[in-house]
């Protein structure tokens, strides 16, 4: 939620509270205030003027308007257009000889309009840098004075804070709820909304009649004839939305949104003459295709409660009009109503309507209209009509559900003893008492504590554990004595250290990720279903029961949908090379047990683009297979285990099958590394291949390296060259090369291969290296040989290996 400061201040009575305070007020109180952004607008002098006349005229074969505008009592400049404003007797905003606009630097002198000289401009609110519009003037109201600054009418010493409000904080969702809690932690006068007194001048009344099992309990409404609709809104309202980040509409949908924003409570309002004299409210019936914010719905659900005449539907909940309703200029004649739902009623509503696409107004359908604050929003609301448009308002019209619901406010014991245990120090009654006072809340006192009754805008709000949150926000955290909590340690101190070391291992990964270059990521753990089929096509993920949304509706089963999305995110915005990583959990359903799963703790890895810097006498290199297999086994390497690790190249679903591997550890599999899969490349639009890894840290033992002592006796080193069958891999080599038993430690790798068109069909050359270091002492010539032979005679025997010496093949 976004406003104005100013707009806020209104409703809270002591001027001296700063800024910083009330931003940090409203953040002890759970409600986390994530910017402050100062007012500030980039230009200078510029004036109200009022259109006196307009006039056509042909320059050049050309249709242009030349409007006369009145700056001063004696003086009037001229403006050229090539449109025509209907803006005559308007007051507007001008901009005249030493004006400044956009940029302090630049000065408008004898401005030129398609080279017709003008001494003046007509501005819009994009031309002042205050935000974009397709608005081209500014309308004043018309007793503004004509030479003064517009600064005396746009408000500059102003803040637009923003806040995040917690879903279970309903009663803070507005400016009158947010100025309510500052109130009550500063001790001043708790701000009530005034009713306003209404000049009934018109006979037109409307039955509305309530459906028992319709989940509304009360509904109000009210006629308004003969109301002006195609005027501007007032500059005050619509500033007041802009800087909510709303952008102005038509003025129904403006005051509606007003109201939203002011109030917190939805409205919702018809064109009075398309609809017949009697509504009703009732679970719908309709099977027809409706519209509704310009989207066509099918077969609405019977449980949705809507609002409708004898013909059709009219409205979803309160302010979602569907399309045949909505007002417009033409509009003579208006309906304004508000139903008072139930909870569970308004959820059912809420969960069909969150889905649809609602731009221009505020979709408030999770918010439940307030029994006691119902009636004094539907008069604001017909105040805020006859002040702005004019009419003659009808009688307020109130129908009650004729089935009986228990309105009466619901209290909780609260005994004096279980608070001071909970909160862990001792509170006096009296204190307790005061507090509970101030915030609006009934006290009855009996024998060890009190029956709590919660203010009408806390009606959320229904065990003891919600009373004493509440209560804490005023008595403040910091009074309360920080003490630990009495436990029996009954984890054993095995499970403490695996525990610490799993921690300290993951800080090690992710340090020596960084070290090469690669950004850690955070994403959900709920992720889109379509996604996760691409991976795991057979398994049927933990779906999500009410999903925030279809992106987020199942547990995830690999965390590379979650790396694949922010590398889309990243692409479409010109970053092509990105090198990704990120631990987290996967959850996977357990066969044959509905209710249990398996959590498994995971390392992913991403990469694609470029592996360096365009540069002009080198061609462009990109991440491919083998560059992230370097990174991981360096990473393996780093924990003391790629000795024991082996890359088996295999089938899996999402990946190329080409160019994928599973990884095992002790000839178990742990994880699986290769490059995604075309068809998915494409459907993400992805420039360059990209290369994923996915390591399961829960089947990896914790591994510590051994601390040697350094060997100062040097190494002896031997190549051989052998040809193989193209069909075997390097895996196989080193482990037949590992078999080999002595005492001497023996390295081995792979520093060639040669395979092609004028090599032995079906065969490819290897070139492996061996390194010697005795621990005792230096190696003699015999010993080296008779270990190479050894190698030489095991690679033959179990690969049928043939040793290449000068170019020739010797068996």
């Amino acid at each position: 939620m976004k406003f104005s400061e100013l707009w806020l201040r209104k409703w809270i009575d002591n001027p001296s509270i700063s800024t910083n305070l009330l931003c940090k007020q409203m953040t002890e109180v759970g409600l986390e205030v994530e910017k402050i952004e100062k007012i500030s607008y980039s230009f200078k002098k510029i004036i109200i003027g009022k259109i006196l006349k307009i006039k056509q005229v042909i320059i050049k074969k050309n249709y242009f308007f030349i409007y006369f505008v009145k700056i001063d009592k004696n003086k009037i400049i001229y403006c050229i257009t090539k449109n025509k404003f209907y803006i005559k007797n308007k007051k507007i905003a001008i901009a005249t000889n030493n004006s400044y606009i956009n940029d302090k630097k630049t000065k408008i002198n004898n401005y030129f309009f398609q080279k017709i000289k003008c001494n003046g401009k007509i501005c819009s609110y994009a031309d002042l840098g205050m935000y974009f519009s397709n608005e081209k003037y500014i309308i004043f109201p018309s007793n503004s004075i004509i030479g003064k600054s517009i600064k005396n009418y746009i408000s500059y010493n102003d803040n637009i804070i923003k806040i995040n409000i917690p879903h279970d904080r309903p009663d803070a969702n507005s400016i009158f709820g947010l100025a309510r809690e500052i109130s009550i932690i500063n001790d001043l006068k708790i701000p009530k909304i005034k009713c306003k007194d209404i000049l009934v001048n018109s006979n037109h009344v409307v039955n509305v009649k309530i459906k028992k099992n319709s989940g509304c309990i009360r509904y109000i409404g009210m006629v308004i004839e003969k109301v002006k609709l195609n005027i501007n809104t007032p500059l005050w309202m619509k500033e007041k939305l802009r800087r909510s980040s709303i952008s102005s509409q038509d003025i129904i949908t403006d005051i509606i949104n007003y109201v939203c924003l002011e109030y917190g409570e939805p409205v919702h309002i018809f064109d009075f003459d398309k609809i017949e004299n009697e509504i009703f409210v009732e679970l719908n019936s309709n099977k027809k295709e409706i519209y509704i914010l310009s989207q066509k719905i099918k077969n609405l659900k019977n449980s949705i409660s809507v609002i409708r005449d004898k013909n059709c539907v009219l409205s979803l909940s309160n302010n979602l009009v569907f399309n045949n309703f909505q007002t417009n200029k033409n509009t003579n004649k208006i309906f304004i109503g508000s139903a008072c739902l139930l909870k569970k009623q308004l959820n059912i509503n809420y969960l069909f309507s969150k889905n649809l696409n609602s731009e221009n107004i505020l979709n408030m359908d999770n918010i439940s209209v307030n029994w006691y604050q119902q009636k004094k929003t539907v008069l604001y609301v017909s105040h805020l009509i006859l002040k702005i448009c004019g009419g003659c308002a009808g009688s307020l019209t109130i129908s009650y559900n004729r089935k009986k619901y228990d309105l009466k406010k619901q209290y909780i014991n609260l005994n004096h003893n279980y608070l001071n245990t909970f909160l862990g120090c001792f509170i006096s009654s009296k204190k307790i008492h005061n507090i509970f006072i101030k915030l609006g809340y009934k006290i009855i006192f009996y024998k060890n504590g009190w029956k709590v009754f919660p203010p009408y805008w806390k009606n959320f709000i229904t065990t003891k554990e919600e009373v004493i949150s509440d209560f804490c926000k005023l008595y403040k955290y910091e009074n309360i004595p920080k003490k630990p909590f009495l436990m029996h340690n009954t984890i054993s101190n095995k499970v403490i250290n695996d525990i610490q070391s799993l921690f300290f291992s993951h800080i090690r990964i992710k340090f020596f990720l960084i070290d090469k270059g690669y950004s850690e990521i955070i994403t959900y753990s709920f992720i889109s279903q379509k996604i996760q089929t691409y991976f795991f096509p057979n398994t049927n993920p933990l779906m999500i029961k009410n999903p925030i949304s279809n992106d987020m509706s199942s547990m995830r089963l690999t965390l590379w949908p979650g790396l694949i999305s922010s590398a889309f995110y990243n692409n479409n915005r010109q970053q092509d090379t990105l090198k990704l990583f990120e631990i987290g959990s996967c959850f996977f359903p357990i066969e044959n047990k509905s209710f249990e799963i398996q959590e498994n703790v995971c390392l992913s890895i991403l990469s694609t683009g470029s592996k360096n810097f365009s540069i002009w006498n080198s061609k462009k290199s990109f991440f491919d297979f083998y560059d992230l297999k370097g990174d991981v086994e360096s990473l393996f390497d780093f924990f003391g285990i790629l000795d024991r690790i082996t890359f088996c190249s295999s089938f899996i679903d999402g990946l190329n099958p080409k160019k994928s591997s599973v990884i095992f550890f002790n000839k178990i599999k742990i994880g699986h590394l290769g490059i995604l899969d075309t068809k998915i490349q494409n459907k993400f639009n992805f420039r360059h291949e990209v290369v994923l890894f996915e390591l399961f840290l829960n089947k990896i033992n914790n591994n510590t390296n051994k601390i040697k002592e350094i060997k100062y006796f040097p190494r002896s080193r031997r190549d051989i060259s052998i040809t193989v069958s193209e069909k075997v891999m390097y895996q196989d080599i080193l482990n037949e090369c590992r078999k080999i038993n002595c005492k001497e430690e023996i390295f081995f790798n792979l520093f060639d291969i040669y395979q092609g068109d004028k090599f032995l069909k079906g065969k490819k050359s290897i070139s492996i290296s061996i390194n010697f270091l005795n621990t005792n002492g230096v190696l003699t010539e015999k010993k080296i040989n008779f270990i190479t032979n050894q190698v030489i005679e095991c690679l033959k025997n179990n690969l049928q290996a043939n040793l290449r010496i000068e170019d020739k093949i010797i068996k």
